[in-house]
């Protein structure tokens, strides 16, 4: 669910960030980072809730699908994603 996966990927964004701040980067290190944080990335993005009768995207909720967006979770995931965009491309 949205919450396992974002608590197993965040950690990522703040290492990378860290690494990048201190320039203390190790090539082995940011490069497994970097891997996790894109599967970590694809996997919260698929999430997003769609309105069924719009088609359009509309927030996040525990397992994703057509189930009404969670406020809380939404803005959880947003702020994730802005902290990602330092370290990882974020589709806006």
């Amino acid at each position: 669910c949205f919450e396992q996966t974002s608590t197993t990927n965040y950690p990522n964004v703040l290492v990378l960030d860290f690494l990048r701040a201190n320039k203390k980067a190790s090539p082995e290190v940011e490069n497994r980072a970097r891997k996790l944080l894109a599967s970590g990335y694809a996997k919260l993005a698929g999430f997003e809730c769609q309105d069924a009768a719009t088609r359009q995207k509309r927030g996040y909720e525990w397992f994703g699908g057509a189930a009404p967006p969670h406020d809380a979770l939404t803005a959880y995931g947003l702020l994730q994603f802005h902290d990602m965009a330092r370290v990882h491309a974020v589709d806006a």
